[in-house]
């Protein structure tokens, strides 16, 4: 097994950045479906 320790830091180092980015997705997404609800509401 030839594994890397650069390699495993840089992927470790860029696990905060991923974890942000899909929890910034999330967020936008439980935005969107509350937005869409509301105008459904509005709208009938």
């Amino acid at each position: 097994m030839n594994f890397n320790i650069k390699e495993a830091t840089v992927i470790l180092e860029r696990v905060p950045q991923t974890l942000e980015f899909l929890y910034l997705v999330y967020l936008a997404n439980d935005y969107i479906v509350m937005k869409r609800k509301e105008l459904e509401m509005h709208s009938k």
